[in-house]
C-alpha cells in the first residue's frame, strides 16, 4: 500500500514544475546501511517513493501515446 506524504508531494511538484523540462535529474540521498539487505531495501523504498512523487508529472508532461492519449 503506498503512503502519501501530501507535503512533499506538493513540495517536490513545485520544484519539478519550476524546471524547464529540457533537460536534468534528480539526485537521491538515503543513509547508508552496513547490511547488503537493509541497504539494498532502503534504495528500493526511496525509489519508489520518488517514483509516486514523479510519475502524475511524467503523464502530465508525456507526448500523447496510444496508452495516454486524452478519450
Amino acid at each position: 500500500m503506498a503512503q502519501y506524504h501530501d507535503h512533499l508531494s506538493t513540495q517536490f511538484s513545485s520544484i519539478m514544475g519550476s524546471l524547464t523540462n529540457k533537460w536534468g535529474f534528480v539526485v537521491v540521498r538515503t543513509a547508508y546501511a552496513d547490511d547488503e539487505a537493509t541497504d539494498a531495501a532502503q534504495w528500493s523504498m526511496a525509489l519508489a517513493k520518488l517514483r509516486e512523487y514523479a510519475l502524475p508529472m511524467a503523464k502530465e508532461y508525456a507526448p500523447p501515446t496510444s496508452k495516454n492519449a486524452p478519450t
